[in-house]
């Protein structure tokens, strides 16, 4: 059974840059490296961010702690995740390889947070979803219907 990992990029510096510039935070760092030691316990084979600096920086701090862990992984980054929206991820979602044991996907809100409902109708978000927020999906198989998924868990690595 495969797992899809969504979740929100660690917390980010606010420099005079553009935002798709905007660079994590020391803390965000440590966010990053906390997030990815947790999922090493899931089975990943893919890892997918949006092409933001942010999300990259959280996506490879997922990447380097599978590298600690023995497992290489290569950060795919897509544009599309991006100021994007539901159906922009839904499309992302379809390209996972059928034979994937498990994905991440990290990107931005309020997108984030509306995939999430999207794909589960029987889940709402109680509270805010914060930076280094994921929702994990233990799914039956891939090709699941969005408002098909199962309640996801959420975790928080933020300090």
């Amino acid at each position: 059974m495969p797992y899809l990992v969504i979740g929100r990029h660690a917390k980010a510096d606010r420099p005079p840059v553009d935002d798709f510039d905007r660079p994590l935070t020391d803390g965000g760092f440590a966010e990053a490296a906390r997030l990815g030691e947790f999922l090493t316990d899931y089975p990943l084979d893919c890892l997918i961010s949006s092409a933001a600096l942010r999300t990259m920086q959280t996506a490879q701090g997922v990447a380097d702690a599978f590298a600690k862990a023995g497992t290489e992984l290569e950060v795919r980054a897509d544009g599309a995740l991006y100021d994007s929206d539901v159906d922009d991820w839904v499309e992302v979602i379809s390209t996972i390889p059928a034979d994937s044991t498990g994905a991440y996907i990290v990107g931005h809100e309020p997108t984030v947070s509306e995939v999430i409902t999207e794909l589960c109708a029987d889940f709402e978000l109680n509270t805010k979803f914060r930076p280094s927020s994921i929702a994990i999906f233990d799914l039956p198989a891939w090709g699941v219907a969005a408002g098909g998924f199962p309640q996801p868990e959420i975790h928080c690595f933020r300090d």
